[in-house]
């Protein structure tokens, strides 16, 4: 029986071992581009380290306990043996206990870097229409019937409207520069 659970215990490195693994490589990866395929990558790690953690947890308390109680079928010295296997067992909860706490940073850092990027496009998007609106009122009463047609055709009136919008884009990107947004 001993040698039975000594294998069963020692096979789980291995695995514990491949998640720590593909842990560091999403580490590597999620800092250079927050990708969907690394996003799904953290839950497929996360969903393996919880179904991993439901197998391991009660093995402990039943290696645990046999390790302390004795049993009259077992003829050697049981908490010699149980507990090299209990050991092991404790070892690998507590990287499964690390793993956990890594893989619930990345998924904050994930989260995080995600909103970041969000707010990002979100600013520049805001920057180019506050720079564009003023533009586009002048553009949209040109084109409309508010305005008599001698003014369309004059080139000079054009010309002084062509440098107006000019005028108010450049005084929107120094007030943005000034204001440090851009």
């Amino acid at each position: 029986m001993y040698h039975i659970l000594d294998r069963l215990v020692n096979y789980c490195f291995p695995i514990l071992g491949k998640i720590t693994e593909s842990i560091d490589a999403i580490e590597d990866v999620i800092f250079a581009k927050a990708i969907p395929e690394t996003v799904q990558k953290i839950s497929v790690i996360r969903h393996d380290l919880i179904s991993f953690r439901r197998v391991i947890h009660p093995q402990i308390t039943v290696i645990e306990m046999l390790e302390r109680e004795e049993y009259p079928f077992f003829k050697e010295d049981q908490e010699a043996y149980f507990g090299d296997i209990a050991d092991h067992t404790r070892k690998i909860w507590d990287g499964l206990e690390d793993s956990k706490e890594v893989v619930d940073g990345l998924v904050d850092t994930s989260n995080w870097l995600t909103s970041h990027r969000i707010q990002e496009v979100m600013r520049i998007l805001t920057i180019f229409m506050s720079i564009i609106m003023p533009v586009e009122v002048i553009a949209s009463l040109e084109g409309s019937n508010l305005i008599p047609e001698p003014w369309l055709h004059n080139p000079l009136l054009f010309a002084l409207c062509f440098l107006i919008q000019v005028g108010i884009v450049v005084a929107m990107l120094v007030f943005l520069r000034r204001r440090r947004w851009i």
